[in-house]
Order: structure tokens, then sequence, then C-alpha cells
């Protein structure tokens, strides 16, 4: 009889899980602004959260001492994705409307997610390659900042405008790229390191490539506001990429669940170093 990770990676196949997305984007845009009004489109987004921590945390006695560090930052991120969410939804409710300080602290939690994640694919490249612990440290320093800017702005310390007019967004906005692309290079150095990892890379460099264009929306959503497009639908957009990166990520830890140990391959690497 298969195990429970195995059923769901038998279930949730890509094809299915595309057919969801699709069915939900449907039925959300059917809806009209419903889903918006109720918050229910938050609620989706953590239910696909759940999905992919189940894939990894019933995985984990098949993780070798070089891939527990990506585990770990991973369930990390998929933690935080859903904390973001639950935090959003809750502040929607009590504020019955969104603003930018709101925007902010979503893309934050996004930030620290990509941040543990990297800071597990750097504990990996480290572990592989005895490189210096300092990218290491400063993975974690970003992780520290955004979380002292998340807590902040939610607890009314501190103020910030995403106004257009502003430099925050524009500021704000490079950092998201350029988090995105050391994450995404992190990703490239461990397929590089491990061959047999690539299904794995190339899953979550989607996934990465869709939180980043949805982060993207939320700082710049008044310039998109003022191109001519809802509030309400660029909220709807944002959350249908986060939903596809949720699901990028949970076939990419399903890749790793069938990896194996990776001792000899990394063994090989350090002879031929």
């Amino acid at each position: 009889m298969d195990s429970m990770p195995a059923q769901l990676e038998k279930i949730f196949t890509s094809r299915l899980l595309l057919a969801v997305n699709i069915l939900i984007i449907i039925l959300t845009e059917a809806s009209g602004e419903w889903f918006h009004d109720t918050g229910i489109i938050h609620l989706v987004a953590i239910l696909f959260v759940c999905l992919g921590i189940s894939c990894i945390l019933t995985r984990r006695s098949v993780y070798d001492q070089y891939l527990q560090p990506l585990i770990r930052g991973g369930s990390a991120a998929l933690l935080i994705f859903a904390l973001s969410h639950l935090v959003e939804y809750v502040s929607f409710l009590r504020l019955h409307s969104y603003d930018d300080v709101l925007y902010v602290n979503v893309v934050n939690f996004y930030l620290i997610s990509i941040l543990a994640f990297t800071a597990g694919a750097e504990y990996f490249i480290h572990t592989v390659k005895r490189s210096s612990h300092k990218m290491f440290l400063f993975l974690w320093a970003g992780i520290l900042l955004f979380f002292f800017l998340t807590i902040l702005f939610f607890f009314g310390y501190a103020d910030i405008s995403i106004d257009p007019e502003h430099m925050t967004p524009y500021v704000y906005g490079a950092v998201v790229i350029s988090i995105s692309a050391l994450s995404m290079n992190h990703l490239r150095k461990i397929k590089s390191l491990v061959g047999i990892m690539s299904g794995f890379i190339n899953y979550f460099q989607s996934a990465l490539a869709l939180i980043t264009v949805s982060a993207l929306l939320y700082i710049f959503y008044e310039l998109i506001e003022d191109a001519g497009m809802p509030e309400f639908q660029i909220i709807y957009i944002s959350h249908f990429l986060f939903y596809g990166a949720l699901s990028f990520m949970f076939l990419a830890f399903a890749k790793l669940s069938h990896l194996g140990g990776l001792y000899d391959e990394v063994e090989a690497y350090r002879h031929r170093s």
C-alpha cells in the first residue's frame, strides 16, 4: 500500500494542479468581487500552502544530510507564505479594505520566505563547497530586517507609502527583483553541483518567477490601477500567480522525494574540486 505522500503525488499530478488552478481562476472571475469582498481569495492560498507542507513533512525520512537544509528552508518558506495570507486575511477582516501597509507587509513576508529558502540553499552549497559563511549571515540579516519592518508596520510604529510619486515602490521593487535573482542564482549553482536535482530546480525557479511577479503587482498596484485595472482584479491576479507558484513548489518537493541519497554525486564533485 502506498504511503500518504506517495498517494498525494499520484493524485496531485501536474495536469490536475493545472486544472485546479484554471478552475479557481474561472470561479473567482465569475464571482465578480465576491471572492475579494469575503476574503475567500486568501483562504484558498492557505489551502495551497497546506498541500505543499504535507508533501515535505511526510517525506522527511528520505532526505539525507545534504537535503535537510533545503527541506528546512522550504518548510520555513511555506509556513511563512501561509502566515502572510493569514495576516492578510485577518487585516482585511479588521480594516475591510486594503492599504499600503497591508500590501508592503505581504511583500515583506514573501521576501522573508524567499530568503529562508535561499539560506537553506546556501547551507547546501556551503556543505558541498566548504565556502565562506558570509552569504549565510547576509541572508539571515535580511530575514531579521524584513521581520522587524513587518512588526513596525503591522503595529503602527511606522508608516509607509507606495505612492508612485515616492521612491519607496521603486526601492522595494528593486529589492524584490534582486533577492529573487539571488535565489535563482543559488538554485543554478545547486543544479550545476548536483545534476540529478535539475527537475526540482526547474520547478522551483518557475515558482520563484511567479512569486516575484505577484509581489511586484502589490508593490506597483497604484500604477496598475491608474492604468485602468480595478484593485480587486490586481489582487486576484497576484493570488492566481501565487497559487501557480505553490503548485510548482509542491511538484518540486515531490521531485526531491525520488532522488535518494546525494552522497555519491556530492563526493564525486569534491574529488573533482
